[in-house]
């Protein structure tokens, strides 16, 4: 007898899907006992809870299987997440909070209900992702936490909101229709 390897990858992405959304509601008090004694930012620790690179990172590995295998509770976990995001509030910017964001800007153009909520959240994290957060002195992003990690996450994240202005433009110009722009460049410097 064969095994079907495509059919046993299936099903343990489905397990995965499944552990990730309990990781989601998960009321992890060691967390926030350091978040707590850690936070950068001075706001209300209880919004990092849901909302943090290592979400973000899951969100991700879930919209790829939307868009790969076309998984709709896949999509179904994402949207009642960033729904319930809405309601709960976000953190203050920083790197690791812009992970989120990345599979955001997959789910904005399937939303329609939150669509405009999602692209003012993400006009307003780019802009200060490229303005406000602290600099290197050679101009890259710093990473104001004590463990030093690359995070890709808010790199992928910025790369896909410039693509998606691009889109925007190109379909401005098509319309004629303009919406508000931002102030920084989305060209990318090698």
């Amino acid at each position: 007898m064969q095994t079907d390897y495509t059919q046993l990858a299936k099903d343990k992405l489905k397990l995965l899907t499944a552990n990730f959304a309990t990781t989601l509601d998960d009321e992890d008090e060691e967390f926030m006992k350091n978040l707590q004694s850690k936070n950068l930012a001075g706001d209300d620790p209880k919004l990092y809870r849901y909302w943090e690179w290592t979400q973000g990172v899951g969100l991700y590995g879930l919209w790829k299987m939307y868009s790969k295998l076309h998984d709709k509770e896949a999509l179904d976990i994402l949207l009642s997440y960033y729904k319930r995001q809405i309601g709960i509030g976000f953190p203050a910017k920083n790197i690791n909070t812009t992970a989120p964001l990345l599979a955001l800007s997959f789910v904005y153009e399937y939303d329609k209900e939150n669509k405009a909520f999602y692209e003012n959240l993400m006009d307003e994290w780019a802009y200060y992702l490229m303005t406000g957060l602290p600099k290197t002195e050679e101009g890259g992003f710093l990473l104001l936490i004590r463990l030093i990690t690359a995070n890709f996450g808010m790199i992928r994240f910025l790369w896909r909101y410039c693509f998606l202005q691009t889109e925007e433009k190109q379909r401005e110009t098509k319309s004629g229709l303009r919406r508000r722009s931002i102030s920084f460049s989305c060209t990318p410097v090698i």
